[in-house]
């Protein structure tokens, strides 16, 4: 045990061993300068957060970092309040984590905590609130008093996923949070509210205020963004000048065909090199896909990409297309791509191949799909292109086999990789257990790393 880091997790039977463990730091708790506490599901409410945890706390003045995961218990004001009380005393926290997921602490519970939450050294801040009973009325105050005082903070991530807030809530919030002009790293999760096309467009332009961001994460799902809030959200990315790494998920936002990007003149250094975007789960076509890649494609720095367009209904062009575009960007190394239950044929996927194999830059490719959907022959035809590619050296590939035919065409398909040096296959819906076994024995020795599951 590490006399300034400590991580202890806890379960519902650990009372004896918690204060075994608090007895052991108390003859020490200036030397502690790390620590991570994880009650997730104890079962505790405020009484017992109070004498099991906060009271042993009193003397760790001197933390540096301090977790502490208390999702799905029955916390609310009295003990929030506490944890505010105990936090007031480490004058010297630069990192805090605080999870409440699935805690109902309403408004005036998450006002208790946040009210003593000033340090002048604080440079992290995680907050998870997801499920938390918060209510329209009275949170933007909330918000208010809390950035108004907090102006160190440099790296924010706020989840409020799952409390049906509203748009004017939302948009308050973002206001708010915007007074804190340091901010240059934030993830903010608004999912399953009730926010709607217009949200995007508002949080969009209230976080341009953060004129030092570098890495923004937004999370819009289970929402009714649709076309136009796609739109608005998309088109402001050039706004951001020191942008350097994007995540947006639009997963389940009811994003249909017709969602046509404006076209923008983004300049060739523009900064950014990290983009993550998910569209699971909507009605994207061909030509909604097509928009999104030409806007994509437009950042000429991009060197790694994540696209999630599972279940969608994106046929042969929208493939065919979505690589050609992606072969344009001249320092693209990492492609991530999930391309399964959509409409695309066998042809399309070996012009995909085609495509994809061009880029020349390209080292670290993982595919997503099922290749049952398609011809099986086109898909090995993917991993013998690959297998070609002068550059690949890592290859994920993601399979849902539901034939048992297609074993040998892909254990040989396989077998081509001689210039790979790292391997992840992932078998879901396969059940021969004996297929992965064959894979290993026969796998080249210049494989230096590869992962092998499969599911019953």
């Amino acid at each position: 045990m590490s006399l300034n880091s400590i991580k202890q997790n806890l379960d519902n039977d650990d009372e004896s061993e918690t204060l075994e463990l608090f007895g052991d730091l108390y003859q020490r708790p200036a030397s502690i300068r790390d620590l991570s506490l994880n009650y997730q599901n104890n079962g505790l409410d405020d009484e017992t957060l109070i004498t099991q945890v906060l009271e042993k706390l009193e003397n760790f003045s001197s933390l540096e970092s301090f977790s502490l995961q208390l999702q799905q218990n029955k916390i609310k004001e009295q003990g929030l309040h506490s944890i505010g009380e105990e936090l007031q005393k480490m004058h010297n926290l630069k990192e805090l984590e605080v999870n409440l997921k699935n805690n109902n602490i309403g408004n005036s519970g998450l006002d208790s905590l946040l009210k003593k939450i000033k340090s002048k050294n604080l440079d992290y801040l995680e907050l998870i609130l997801q499920n938390c009973g918060l209510k329209d009325e009275g949170l933007p105050e909330v918000f208010d008093r809390f950035t108004y005082k907090n102006h160190s903070i440099k790296n924010f991530r706020l989840s409020l996923h799952n409390n049906y807030l509203s748009d004017q809530t939302i948009d308050s919030i973002t206001q708010h949070i915007c007074r804190m002009t340091n901010i240059n790293q934030f993830m903010y999760c608004v999912g399953k509210n009730n926010i709607s096309k217009e949200s995007g467009r508002y949080i969009m332009k209230s976080l341009q205020n953060l004129n030092k961001l570098k890495d923004l994460e937004l999370y819009f799902y289970n929402n009714s963004i649709q076309n136009t809030g796609l739109i608005n959200v998309l088109k402001c990315i050039a706004n951001f000048p020191y942008l350097q790494e994007l995540t947006i998920h639009f997963q389940k936002a009811q994003i249909s065909e017709g969602a046509i990007i404006p076209v923008q003149h983004i300049k060739p250094d523009f900064p950014l090199h990290t983009i993550d975007f998910n569209f699971y789960k909507n009605d994207i076509n061909d030509d909604t896909i097509i928009s999104i890649t030409k806007h994509i494609s437009q950042f000429k720095q991009l060197q790694r990409l994540s696209l999630s367009l599972f279940n969608n209904k994106i046929g042969d062009q929208g493939f065919e297309q979505i690589s050609s575009l992606l072969s344009e960007l001249p320092h693209l190394f990492y492609l991530q791509i999930y391309i399964g239950q959509n409409e695309v044929t066998g042809m399309g996927l070996e012009q995909f191949a085609d495509n994809i194999t061009s880029i020349k830059s390209l080292q670290n490719f993982n595919l997503w799909t099922v290749p049952s959907e398609i011809q099986q022959i086109s898909f090995c035809y993917l991993i013998n292109k690959i297998s070609k590619h002068p550059q690949i050296r890592s290859l994920t590939l993601e399979i849902g086999l539901e034939d048992k035919e297609i074993s040998d065409l892909l254990i040989q398909s396989v077998l081509t990789l001689q210039n790979i040096y790292e391997l992840n296959i992932d078998l879901f819906n396969f059940c021969e257990e004996s297929l992965a076994y064959q894979i290993i024995k026969k796998l080249p020795l210049l494989v230096l790393a590869y992962e092998l599951d499969y599911e019953d």
